[in-house]
């Protein structure tokens, strides 16, 4: 039997359209203004591309006025859908929101995550700005604050808490304990695996995504994820040492907390790592 009409989606409502409907015919009905288009993830598909049953479409003006409704369909429409979905349902923790957890948070956000936990009991000063997603502006200000405002700013579909405490063994499970995932993003090791050790012991059903060895400029291959089990992930070159003076450039940290990021979206949604 053939099908004479397609169930299709545009800007995620459900619309019904005839069998060959073309991209064009599409926009000229439903958004004559629009200036650009996705299709099931693809930009600028060709105007006489036809449809198919349960396509997806995003039709937008460059310039346009979006509501917070409209934006995260558009800020997520190069996303699979259904990836989307299941990470609007996740809630993440990170502990730290310096050169790491500014990087993750700013990744897990723009990802659509639907909660971040954000703590941090420090404030801006002017050497981490070489790494960390902070502005000359905000100075001295709180690091969870801020990063919780910058998130807000770029995706406002995102629940953001920001909590100005240090967190420890006392109190991590108050403030992390309704995360399915924690991102370690301290500085010193002994605080790192202080709190990892806490983590496993007072919410063993969470799972920890850690960073160890990510000082210097060496090479980007040398930082690995590392399986310990299946609560406990290590991203890092496991050795390397901010303390021995190599230093910490933006770029190298940055693969390591965008590596922490790719674990904790690939565990929501269930991919091998």
């Amino acid at each position: 039997m053939t099908t004479t009409h397609l169930q299709i989606y545009i800007n995620d409502e459900t619309h019904s359209v005839g069998a060959g409907t073309t991209i064009a015919q599409v926009r000229a009905r439903f958004c004559p203004e629009a200036t650009a288009a996705i299709l099931n993830t693809v930009p600028n598909p060709p105007a006489e591309t036809i449809l198919r049953n349960h396509d997806r479409v995003y039709l937008y003006e460059h310039a346009g006025d979006f509501a917070c409704a409209d934006l995260r369909s558009l800020i997520l429409a190069r996303q699979p859908h259904a990836a989307s979905e299941k990470l609007r349902g996740a809630c993440v923790g990170i502990a730290g929101a310096g050169g790491l957890g500014s990087v993750v948070a700013e990744n897990l956000a723009r990802a659509g995550v639907g909660k971040l936990i954000i703590a941090d009991f420090d404030v801006i000063e002017p050497s981490n700005l070489n790494r960390q997603r902070f502005r000359l502006s905000q100075l001295g200000l709180s690091k969870a604050e801020a990063l919780a405002g910058n998130l807000r700013e770029y995706t406002p579909f995102v629940d953001v808490a920001a909590v100005n405490e240090r967190i420890s063994a006392d109190n991590c499970v108050r403030i992390l304990g309704s995360c399915a995932i924690v991102c370690e993003c301290f500085d010193a090791a002994e605080s790192k695996a202080s709190l990892v050790t806490a983590l496993r012991r007072q919410i063993p059903g969470c799972i920890v995504v850690a960073a160890s060895g990510l000082a210097g400029c060496g090479p980007a291959r040398s930082i690995t994820i590392r399986r310990v089990s299946d609560k406990l992930y290590i991203v890092g070159d496991q050795h390397s040492d901010s303390a021995d003076g190599a230093g910490l450039f933006a770029a190298r940290v940055g693969i390591a907390a965008s590596m922490q990021a790719l674990v904790v979206v690939q565990l929501i949604l269930g991919e091998q790592i």
